[in-house]
């Protein structure tokens, strides 16, 4: 199942001329929003862009979240720029990338 974590910026905090500051950074979490028929990534969106985008996990990603999502949409976000990943073998232990025993391999 395609899982997709929205980008993330690193900001440098505003409004102090001090040149420290510039090695101090936050991270922020940018949301992706479905613009035209396209992905596009925002800093902080409003609440009449999200309306109109459409459903939240298809049409709009909140910044800092991470979503399933369906192949079609992975692949529509990949066509724009994104990179999405894939969950293995949810719920289980020993089940993901690397086999079906505790640590990877064939099962017996």
């Amino acid at each position: 199942m395609p899982i997709f974590n929205t980008p993330s910026a690193r900001l440098v905090p505003a409004g102090d001329d001090d040149p420290l500051w510039r090695f101090y950074t936050l991270p922020v979490g940018l949301s992706v929003i479905k613009v035209n028929g396209h992905y596009v990534s925002r800093l902080n969106p409003n609440e009449e862009e999200l309306y109109a985008a459409g459903v939240e996990g298809t049409d709009y990603f909140l910044g800092g979240h991470r979503y399933r999502i369906t192949t079609e949409v992975g692949n529509a976000l990949v066509a724009d720029g994104y990179e999405i990943g894939y969950a293995y073998g949810e719920g289980g232990y020993g089940f993901g990338p690397y086999g079906s025993r505790p640590y990877g391999g064939e099962s017996a």
